[in-house]
């Protein structure tokens, strides 16, 4: 029998905060091995090298597309989406030149509708992946019913922007919960009237160790529910090659 060479990929990850970010290791690091793979993640944090006046200049307008950030030494904050753009940019390409990656995922929820990229090999944008799991619904059922978890409403207007950008599912009906940092009370919100499919649009929720929220909210509205990593993920390892080596 034929052994295949067993070498450990390199996987690309960028987070859009400040670094280290231990719980995201953690996270992809189980993940990964739930599919059998022995990775390892070769990080950039798009904020890392931004002085704090440079932080607080990309800070968010009232109104205006936004995303939260997790910073090293302050509450998390609201910072403007467009900014994150030419960063994440700049980091794929970091990782693909320096980093001698596989593959990249962007370790965010939201849509980066700016973001303009060429990248020599995947680059994984979660939003699009958990996506392509209402497609399946919305081909035979455009009026499907799905729901989403967020944090709170801040972004719920370039949310529903986002979906209105496709146009299979400008038919479907879409339920919120803003409890994205409590499944077990997004369950509560949705529980009324549950949707037949949950995202959960919340790059960080319910990734502890042993959380019970993704498993309650499906558990007590008794539909699948579908974290931005898990897709991630579960791309990142269709894409990456069958034997444990590393790209030619």
């Amino acid at each position: 029998m034929t052994t295949l060479p067993s070498l450990q990929l390199r996987i690309g990850c960028v987070s859009l905060g400040q670094g280290p970010r231990p719980d995201l290791e953690d996270l992809h690091q189980r993940l990964f091995a739930g599919h059998g793979r022995s990775v390892e993640l070769v990080w950039r944090h798009v904020l890392d090298d931004l002085t704090a006046q440079g932080i607080a200049a990309m800070s968010a307008r009232d109104g205006q597309p936004a995303i939260r950030s997790v910073l090293r030494d302050a509450e998390p904050t609201w910072l403007d989406r467009d900014s994150f753009a030419p960063l994440v940019a700049r980091a794929v390409k970091a990782l693909e030149d320096e980093g001698d990656v596989n593959l990249t995922i962007v370790c965010a929820a939201e849509e980066l509708p700016t973001l303009q990229l060429r990248s020599a090999r995947p680059v994984i944008l979660p939003a699009r992946a958990m996506a392509a799991y209402a497609q399946v619904l919305a081909v035979t059922r455009p009026d499907a019913h799905i729901g989403l978890v967020t944090y709170g409403v801040r972004q719920r207007e370039q949310q529903l922007a986002g979906w209105a950008a496709f146009p299979w599912a400008r038919e479907l009906r879409m339920s919120f919960s803003s409890n994205g940092g409590d499944l077990e009370a997004a369950a509560a919100d949705l529980l009324p009237d549950p949707p037949e499919l949950i995202f959960v649009w919340a790059y960080g929720a319910g990734i502890l160790p042993g959380s019970p929220g993704p498993a309650i909210l499906s558990a007590r509205t008794g539909a699948p529910v579908i974290l931005a990593s898990v897709a991630a993920v579960g791309l990142a390892h269709v894409l990456l090659p069958q034997c444990e080596g590393r790209r030619a």
